[in-house]
């Protein structure tokens, strides 16, 4: 019996590690396929002062590329949704073009810039190594559940809604820690903004919350059971230092 429970879990061990590997792979795929993307030609483009969130706009259709914008990180550096850009430019590399955007949309303020993972461009601001953005976790998702959905746009929507709505479309239960986002600057009434197409349900997770974040608290998304578990982990406040020193 013990034998027959060792191959047992020596053969669940394999399948979870070609499993893994295997999203891996297809991760990597992933980011090669959009970083040859980035370094197509884009025959002309001209801007006369339109918003950066239209040019962004038209950049993610004439592209065909899957751009997730942190419009909560860029407003918060003073980039505004409607900062105009000029720009005019012909024969340039998609990559080129996008920082040359975010170059004249920046701000006195603050600048943008864009990386790439899990086969998307993530326009944010620039790492501050003294201050980097928390992260969002999304783990253990089986492979039956983690399906590409077709395509997802939301424009201001609440959290919450959100949340409901990829229930009902992917058949994932969410239990969500509301009193911890709420501390966490994520409740409900947050805004999401977030547009993009084939993608995983875990990516699609990882994207909505991204744009939740207040970048300053940890997300965690855990698949215990048969649930999506959500929650925060607002950073330990500090005690101010008392008068005198003392």
């Amino acid at each position: 019996m013990l034998r027959y429970a060792i191959v047992i879990g020596l053969l669940c061990g394999l399948e979870w590690f070609l499993g893994a590997n295997g999203a891996r792979a297809a991760e990597s795929d992933a980011d090669q396929k959009l970083t040859d993307l980035l370094d197509r030609k884009i025959p002309e483009i001209n801007f006369t002062g339109q918003g950066l969130a239209d040019v962004l706009d038209f950049m993610r259709d004439v592209s065909g590329a899957n751009i997730f914008v942190n419009w909560r990180a860029l407003e918060a550096a003073g980039i505004a949704k409607d900062a105009k850009v000029d720009l005019q430019l012909k024969d340039v590399k998609l990559r080129d073009s996008l920082q040359s955007i975010l170059d004249k949309a920046a701000a006195a303020a603050g600048k943008a810039t864009f990386t790439v993972a899990d086969g998307i461009i993530f326009i944010s601001t620039p790492v501050d190594p003294k201050h980097p953005r928390a992260g969002v976790s999304v783990i253990g998702i089986p492979a039956k559940r983690d399906r590409k959905l077709p395509e997802i746009n939301f424009n201001g929507q609440r959290l919450a809604d959100v949340i409901d709505f990829l229930q009902d479309v992917s058949g994932v239960k969410f239990s969500v820690d509301w009193a911890a986002m709420e501390q966490a600057g994520a409740g409900k009434d947050v805004a999401v903004v977030a547009r993009v197409r084939d993608m995983k349900m875990s990516t699609v997770v990882r994207v909505i919350f991204e744009s939740a974040s207040d970048g300053v608290t940890p997300i965690s998304c855990t698949y215990v059971g048969d649930a999506m578990k959500v929650t925060a982990t607002p950073p330990e406040k500090k005690d101010a230092p008392k008068e005198g020193g003392k």
